[in-house]
């Protein structure tokens, strides 16, 4: 059974929110500062989330190497964490919010798959 340290999570987790924040700057230039800090910062807290809930053995075994069931469930987390904190704002960062989700699911997705 294997489980990952904090520090590794953590990392996971810090790779997702900047990669999630230089992306936005980049390619949803429509998207404030202020708006993409907190965006990536909800990407950052649900792999964080999900990793450290589900840091169990079961879910970090790999029956398809190099991808484990938590690097697919961790996009999942982010997806839903995105669409529940698009529904409590007043109005969403973009016009193109659910492209905006769905590109940072891929990097939640990657960056599971490459960190741990």
């Amino acid at each position: 059974m294997t489980v990952f340290p904090l520090w590794h999570v953590a990392l996971t987790a810090l790779v997702a929110a900047l990669a999630s924040l230089v992306l936005l700057r980049w390619r949803f230039p429509e998207i404030s500062a202020r708006d993409a800090i907190l965006t990536s910062i909800v990407v950052g807290v649900s792999v964080l989330g999900w990793r450290l809930a589900g840091n169990v053995g079961p879910l970090n075994e790999d029956p398809i190497p190099p991808v484990i069931p938590n690097d697919v469930l961790a996009p999942m987390a982010t997806y839903v964490l995105l669409s529940v904190y698009a529904g409590f704002r007043y109005r969403t960062p973009s016009a193109r919010w659910p492209l905006v989700v769905a590109w940072l699911a891929v990097i939640s997705f990657v960056a599971n798959v490459v960190v741990i």
